[in-house]
């Protein structure tokens, strides 16, 4: 048992997450030091899954189709369109991150010095950065982020 100043330390605050935190962000920093706010993939944030869901029907339904048709006829043409669906989904994914996973950002300038503010259009042209999603993709997914002992960090920010 872990103690912290005489007292032993709080199995909540390891693993009790906060619904605010899940739902309107919490802040992480990148490793290059950029600070985004994230919700939570999944917990109190249905909307991502709702997307996902949706978005992926579609190019799922395109996908197997060409599949068969590619099964019979292996040619560059139904590889190549496969291949392009594959790409959707991955723009797909990136998109629904950017629109209900990433809630804001601070101190993010563009190549010519100018912030760039915050708006879903945005976040969309920065998920596109797949190094940039695929390092916060995990931090939305840990329910490390999440912690209701992170709160007072969070409102001190």
């Amino acid at each position: 048992m872990a103690k912290t100043k005489g007292k032993p330390r709080s199995i909540f605050d390891d693993y009790e997450t906060s619904r605010e935190l899940e739902r309107d962000g919490a802040w992480v920093t990148t490793s290059k030091g950029y600070e985004f706010k994230i919700a939570r993939i999944g917990g109190m944030n249905p909307q991502y899954s709702n997307y996902l869901i949706e978005q992926g029907k579609v190019i799922q339904s395109q996908i197997e189709a060409l599949q068969d048709k590619a099964e019979e006829e292996l040619n560059e043409k139904n590889i190549g369109l496969l291949n392009d669906l594959s790409a959707k989904m991955d723009e797909v994914m990136s998109e629904a991150f950017a629109r209900f996973i990433v809630k804001g950002w601070r101190n993010l300038y563009d190549r010519e010095g100018k912030e760039i503010p915050y708006t879903v259009d945005n976040a969309i042209k920065l998920m596109q950065m797949h190094d940039l999603y695929n390092e916060l993709y995990p931090l939305a997914r840990q329910y490390s982020t999440f912690l209701v002992s992170n709160l007072e960090a969070t409102a001190k920010n």
